[in-house]
């Protein structure tokens, strides 16, 4: 089970990497990835063309949800180098993470929950989520 404490941390945390773009928000797949501590790109890469699909079989704009960026990382401490991101709406991450096993993952099971109240809108801080969330995560076990 999750303590109080420790949901409070995670829900901050996915609160810490949103990026505001035009007043709309949005996270960085890279950025999810490492939150969930999934250690594999292409995994989680797969995950996000499944959703990219479901995106567009519900008639949305696939664009306006998923936007494909480079970042220049630094490789070390005199080489810098381009990798692949893909910024995600509150809906592309709901279907992303409905398409991402949860099993024996307490994060990724949050993210489910947490994307899915984001999408309701309601929540503008972890105090108003933990007085209403229908989703009971301090009751996860892994």
């Amino acid at each position: 089970m999750y303590s109080e404490k420790e949901i409070e941390l995670l829900f901050k945390q996915f609160e810490s990497i949103t990026i505001d773009i035009g007043g709309k928000d949005y996270w960085s797949a890279r950025e999810l990835k490492i939150l969930l501590e999934y250690f594999e790109w292409e995994s989680f890469f797969k995950s996000i063309e499944a959703a990219k699909t479901l995106c567009k079989d519900n008639n949305k704009i696939v664009s306006k949800n998923f936007i494909n960026v480079n970042k220049i990382i630094e490789i070390d401490k005199n080489k810098k180098g381009n990798v692949n991101d893909v910024f995600l709406t509150r809906y592309a991450c709901s279907l992303v993470f409905d398409i991402l096993d949860s099993n024996n993952n307490i994060k990724v099971m949050f993210a489910k929950a947490y994307f899915t109240v984001k999408m309701l809108g309601k929540y503008k801080n972890f105090s108003q989520y933990q007085r209403h969330e229908k989703f009971k995560i301090q009751n996860m076990t892994i």
